[in-house]
């Protein structure tokens, strides 16, 4: 355990730090709830970590004890308010559209955020929305007060469809003439060395982001159970949150093989809904279509 008598960390450290016990992997789930909300409260950390409120609380306190957190008092022991101490860390989000792309960057310790964006067309290069992309977040990062050397990861979303278990790239709309094909992560390891680059979807990143800091988190502030979320742009996309995580299995195929388990249990077949979806952006001859889960 670190010594109670320091007052700075570096968020690099204290998520890169390699260890295989239980206890650290804990902590790092629960330092990293914090850091994607700066303002949460215990009950909002044990439904994004899955951890129990027990466990939560436990680590919370030595955390606190060890000045990596502030625990602001009142709203009870469960209601809260935790926050980083002196932790500093840069946390990176890039989203590639078809005509350019969007860099954003926020210190862990703040909800504040700066962004910039840059438009240009895929006859430019194959690098270039790379460079580009390194350039803003280099920028970005100075405008924080900090540097590259406090990037502690960096989300990368594309408008391609990403296996979550490789990161590579499997498929890109037939529109985007860009290169995003194989593994985009080797790109920015040249520039940022073992930092770590999560890939996904556009879409399915924007759900998320919308889950925690938007519509999801509900009226009374704490997080909905089940969010669906369609962006319609250039093209159509949507991010589907479930119990705080992307669903990422097909629903429908699974309850239909498994009836005996499920019953006569009505669900939409994502594969006509998307076509439907495409039907509606090519065709453009209506401007919404009904689906019945039940017909």
């Amino acid at each position: 355990m670190a010594s109670t008598s320091r007052t700075n960390y570096d968020a690099r450290e204290l998520l890169w730090t390699p260890s295989d016990s239980l206890k650290d992997a804990n902590r790092r789930k629960i330092i990293r709830a914090v850091m994607l909300d700066p303002n949460s409260t215990q009950v909002n950390i044990a439904r994004i970590t899955r951890l129990s409120q027990a466990t939560v609380s436990t680590v919370v306190g030595e955390l606190q004890e060890e000045k990596v957190f502030r625990v602001d008092s009142g709203g009870g022991e469960r209601g809260k308010r935790v926050r980083l101490g002196n932790v500093r860390g840069l946390a990176v989000g890039i989203e590639v559209n078809h005509t350019g792309l969007t860099v954003a960057a926020r210190r862990v310790d703040t909800a504040a955020m700066v962004s910039d964006s840059v438009g240009f067309s895929a006859d430019q290069g194959a690098r270039i929305w790379v460079l580009e992309s390194v350039r803003l977040i280099k920028e970005l990062a100075r405008k924080t007060g900090l540097d590259e050397d406090h990037i502690v990861s960096i989300g990368l979303g594309v408008p391609a469809a990403v296996d979550p278990r490789t990161a590579l790239v499997t498929q890109v709309a037939s529109t985007l003439e860009w290169n995003l094909g194989g593994d985009p992560r080797k790109r920015f390891n040249e520039h940022f060395p073992n930092v770590p680059i999560i890939v996904d979807n556009e879409a399915n990143l924007a759900a998320y982001g919308e889950y925690v800091f938007g519509a999801g988190k509900g009226d009374s502030g704490r997080n909905v159970e089940t969010m669906l979320f369609v962006k319609a742009s250039t093209g159509i996309g949507s991010g589907l949150i479930i119990g705080g995580l992307i669903e990422r299995g097909d629903i429908h195929d699974h309850v239909m093989a498994n009836a005996e388990q499920y019953g006569q249990i009505p669900t939409l077949n994502p594969d006509d809904i998307a076509d439907t979806a495409w039907d509606l952006y090519t065709r453009r001859d209506r401007a919404e279509e009904i689906f019945s889960a039940f017909s």
